[in-house]
């Protein structure tokens, strides 16, 4: 009895005999035997001799049956019992299903295919127009015009005016019939002058150039 307890695998202990006297059935009467059986975790299904031999083991089990072939239809269910809860279970299942479905139907009838698109479509196209606005600001052309317009607001025309005055006064400084051997072009936008040294003379050309 202890050992069958010890085993995980096993669910039921069937204890059973068929029948016989007084005196056969007396073991299963021990004190010992009744002891394990009540300290058994293991459920214990007793079936000892007929209906109405009635030992000790059958007070301290978990279950008492008249015969051994009782005792067998209390711990197997029957086939047509398991069918019957197996169809049950379907019938439930195949109902959740069902009703799952249909109101996901409703749900789908529900939305508006055409709204949610329009609103999609108008989401785009604003996403778009943003977008489009930032590429005018990057766009080339419009740095070139700011370009124009900043080049339309300067005064070009003052300074070449001032200069053709100095021109002006400088030849009217000269007596009639001289040249000044310079043009007016020259005059009114001098040309630059450069001085070439040799490369052993421009330390002592600049310190002349500081003592000065």
């Amino acid at each position: 009895m202890d050992r069958l307890d010890a085993r995980p695998e096993i669910e039921v202990i069937v204890m059973a005999r068929g029948g016989g006297d007084a005196a056969q059935l007396l073991p299963f009467s021990d004190e010992d035997l009744c002891r394990a059986i009540a300290a058994s975790r293991t459920p214990v299904v007793t079936a000892i001799g007929h209906e109405g031999d009635r030992p000790l083991c059958d007070a301290v089990a978990d279950l008492r049956c008249g015969t051994p072939s009782l005792a067998a239809a209390a711990v197997v269910p029957s086939r047509a019992e398991l069918e019957q809860e197996l169809d049950r279970l379907l019938s439930l299942v195949a109902a959740a299903a069902l009703a799952r479905l249909d109101h996901r139907a409703r749900l789908l009838a529900a939305v508006d295919v055409g709204g949610t698109l329009a609103g999609r479509l108008a989401a785009a196209a604003g996403r778009v127009a943003v977008d489009g606005g930032r590429l005018q600001l990057l766009h080339p052309r419009r740095r070139t015009a700011g370009a124009a317009a900043a080049m339309a607001r300067v005064d070009w025309e003052r300074p070449v005016r001032a200069r053709w005055a100095r021109a002006k006064c400088c030849y009217a400084s000269f007596p009639p019939g001289r040249s000044t051997g310079r043009s007016e072009s020259s005059i009114i936008c001098p040309p630059k002058r450069w001085v070439w040294l040799p490369r052993r003379r421009r330390r002592h050309h600049r310190s002349a150039t500081s003592s000065s």
